[in-house]
């Protein structure tokens, strides 16, 4: 993969094909970094006594299978099921041999088995079901749930009632507050450039989170190269200055957590937590401490391309609802 460094990005589709271009690096060298899993030994031990066991039951199989004789088969299948036997209790030893093995006194600490209870209760007990109703309609396959929260959380959770002022007056209001605005933030800096040493420090400060749908993890990030942060760079800058967002870092995971004893059935019985992209955050980590004074700005342009426009509503409406931003 190879890019013209000394290509500049005017319009949204250069600063689209530049994130992919990014993200397709990252992905190839963390793939390329990982190493192949091998496959795990399980093969356990085998005590004397099941080695014989083995031996008999194919001696038995082979005498049956000459004689044809009934007691020939008995003794098979009787040689068959002490095996079994012993194959069980030669796991249960092995595996006793392995607890002894650990420190008595870690084992059975309290802070080791909190943790297990933790993860044990996370992620097992969570069961959903199999019909979701909302507005007296029916989900029953995935693509119909997934619709059928979407159209719940778009007129329930994220609906903000209107404003009781007359539209006249909003727009009058709205109006003088952004030339206020304006007048008192001309002679500041607009924007202050972003170098190549801030995206280093903000990527030492990356914790670990989950991916987003790039499937790109902090970790690679931290694991840098040069000409990754030269890139990253030259992105945040020409991103800041268009002030557009790319459609990659738009998309994110749904999860759905269930709340304490709520019914299943509603879609109003769960939470839902979104997991974007990592490039994402770590492009918002680096503006507000690099280029404060610009982004109220960006933070319109991004809310103004999240916000659903709804019928009966014209443009003005968005307008107004976003413009509180910049105050």
């Amino acid at each position: 993969m190879i890019w013209n460094n000394s290509r500049l990005l005017y319009t949204k589709l250069d600063i689209e094909e530049y994130t992919l271009f990014i993200t397709n690096c990252i992905t190839a060298a963390t793939q390329e970094a990982i190493p192949k899993t091998k496959p795990m030994n399980t093969n356990i031990t085998l005590s004397e006594a099941t080695k014989r066991l083995i031996k008999l039951k194919h001696q038995a199989y082979r005498r049956w299978k000459k004689s044809g004789e009934d007691s020939e088969k008995q003794q098979y299948y009787h040689s068959k099921v002490l095996l079994t036997n012993s194959l069980r209790n030669d796991r249960k030893d092995n595996f006793s041999t392995l607890m002894s093995s650990l420190c008595q006194k870690k084992m059975y600490s309290d802070a080791v088995w909190l943790t297990i209870r933790k993860f044990h209760n996370k992620r097992i007990k969570q069961t959903y079901s199999n019909i979701m109703k909302y507005n007296n309609n029916t989900a029953t396959s995935d693509k119909e749930k997934a619709d059928l929260f979407a159209d719940y959380f778009e007129n329930e959770v994220y609906f903000k009632s209107p404003d009781t002022l007359p539209f006249h007056d909003q727009v009058t209001r709205h109006t003088n507050n952004i030339k206020n605005g304006m007048i008192t933030t001309s002679n500041t800096t607009k924007w202050k450039k972003i170098t190549e040493k801030e995206v280093k420090w903000n990527i030492k400060q990356l914790r670990n989170s989950s991916t987003g749908p790039d499937n790109i993890h902090n970790r690679c990030l931290k694991n840098y190269t040069e000409l990754l942060i030269k890139h990253l760079t030259k992105l945040f800058s020409f991103i800041l200055n268009m002030s557009y967002i790319p459609n990659m870092w738009k998309k994110a995971y749904i999860i759905l957590l269930l709340k304490p004893k709520k019914d299943k059935q509603q879609p109003s019985s769960y939470r839902p937590i979104s997991l974007l992209s990592c490039m994402q955050s770590f492009q918002w980590q680096v503006y507000t401490t690099g280029a404060k004074c610009t982004v109220h700005l960006l933070f319109i342009v991004y809310t103004l391309k999240y916000t659903l426009f709804r019928k009966t509503k014209c443009t003005w409406y968005i307008l107004l609802k976003n413009s509180e931003c910049t105050l």
